[in-house]
């Protein structure tokens, strides 16, 4: 039921994305006041040429003025540090991040308490999959906020999950939920979990689980009720798994996934009979694989249903030529006492594949058929093909005697008793056949 949970969420890159277009046309308005006017200028030509979206009209502009400034004669720095984040910001948008990023780390060098810059270097690193260095971006952004965003610190976590930094990740999320409880959204939740369950911390991410499994909506909900229900289990709470089960049974009757996810509950706890009922609802509700179809087949064989459990393996096996599953349409005709029937579905595998089960299976039918002769031929046959032929030779010698072939009887009793468990059948046998009473059919001596 339950695959792989935890991949590499893609919601990051479209968060970030939302986080950059709120930053790159509005993050210098307060500041801008206090830079140069000239720079005032130049900024108010770049956004108009931005707004009409003239992206390449708006870099000219930038360029040409970063050309022409000669710069502080002390620093020795051309141009605004305002002049490098408004191209980065062009060249974000335009898709060139090489470009942007360049223009961002000459505007936080010039300035590295300037937040937005941070932020948008950081969406351009997590774009080039510099995952770490994004996560540091996103964190110097964070720091250097005010008032402090906490979407800035959820995303350095994030960013440091996807380097597969989760210790650093963890430490940031647990901060955020520290710092921030009251602003933090529920789907953060969900970058806190992928990291406990990098870190292997299950039961610390058990609560954030129980939250979103229970708190979001839809498919995404679904999903993490999955999660929690396996949880549950692989943290061996098999009552807190069995009640979550039964509670989502109960609430989504007619979802085919929670009757199954019940089923493999009361599995866990060895139930065998309240699985096949939960089992058997979520077959009235979904088309059956065949590897469901066998378990339940299992399920109706252990609970003495053979009758149900044929019809089961009888699908299986039109699905799927296997001789395993012939075997078990053999066990299902024999418990139903139909020996006729058991004999053909033997020879139908039989055509198969001449497997040493089979041949054992065959043997014993005609055994019971009191038809010794032949079925002293399919135990010789299976004696051939089995890796531990011991009761093979053992039932062939009963054939033989039964069939008053007393001298084959004993040396195939001879081979018998050299296996442990048939040695003191065969030991028995080769007594009884050595008596008095035998002793006129015996040829040669025991």
């Amino acid at each position: 039921m339950f695959k792989k949970i935890m991949k590499k969420q893609i919601f990051l890159k479209t968060a970030v994305s939302i986080l950059f277009l709120s930053i790159c046309f509005n993050a210098y308005a307060n500041i801008e006041e206090k830079a140069p006017f000239s720079v005032r200028i130049v900024l108010f030509k770049s956004q108009q040429l931005l707004a009409q979206k003239k992206y390449n009209e708006s870099l000219d502009v930038l360029k040409k003025y970063r050309a022409s400034d000669k710069g502080n004669k002390k620093t020795k720095q051309s141009s605004h540090f305002l002049i490098d984040f408004a191209m980065g910001n062009n060249y974000l948008v335009l898709g060139n991040y090489k470009r942007a990023v360049f223009c961002y780390e000459l505007c936080v060098k010039k300035y590295d308490k300037y937040s937005p810059a941070w932020m948008n270097l950081a969406k351009c690193r997590y774009e080039l999959n510099m995952y770490e260095k994004a996560g540091e971006c996103f964190l110097k952004g964070y720091m250097n906020s005010e008032p402090k965003n906490p979407e800035a610190l959820y995303y350095a976590g994030a960013s440091f999950s996807s380097a597969n930094k989760n210790k650093k990740a963890v430490f940031l999320f647990e901060r955020l939920l520290k710092d921030h409880k009251d602003q933090v959204k529920l789907l953060w939740n969900e970058g806190l979990v992928q990291a406990y369950f990098a870190c292997k911390l299950y039961k610390k991410a058990l609560p954030y689980i129980k939250e979103l499994a229970f708190n979001l909506t839809g498919k995404r909900q679904k999903r993490w009720q999955e999660i929690l229900l396996y949880q549950y289990l692989s943290l061996s709470m098999e009552k807190e798994a069995l009640k979550y089960a039964k509670y989502l049974t109960k609430k989504y009757p007619a979802e085919p996934k929670w009757w199954k996810g019940l089923g493999h509950v009361q599995l866990t706890n060895n139930r065998h009979d309240k699985a096949l009922s939960a089992l058997t609802v979520y077959s009235y509700l979904k088309s059956l694989l065949p590897a469901e179809k066998q378990l339940i087949g299992d399920l109706n064989y252990s609970e003495s249903i053979p009758r149900e459990s044929l019809e089961y393996y009888k699908s299986v096996f039109k699905e799927k030529k296997d001789i395993n599953i012939i075997k078990k349409i053999v066990y299902c005709c024999q418990r139903m006492n139909n020996e006729n029937e058991a004999l053909k579905w033997i020879d139908c595998g039989l055509n198969i594949k001449k497997d040493g089960e089979l041949l054992m299976m065959k043997g014993w039918v005609l055994y019971n058929k009191k038809e010794f002769q032949q079925a002293a031929a399919f135990f010789y046959q299976a004696s051939k093909k089995l890796k531990y032929p011991g009761q093979a030779y053992l039932m062939q010698g009963f054939c033989l005697w039964y069939d008053e072939k007393i001298d084959s009887a004993i040396d195939v009793f001879k081979k018998a008793k050299k296996y442990k468990n048939q040695k003191k059948a065969a030991i028995n046998a080769l007594k009884t056949l050595n008596s008095k009473d035998y002793a006129p059919y015996i040829t040669k001596g025991v």
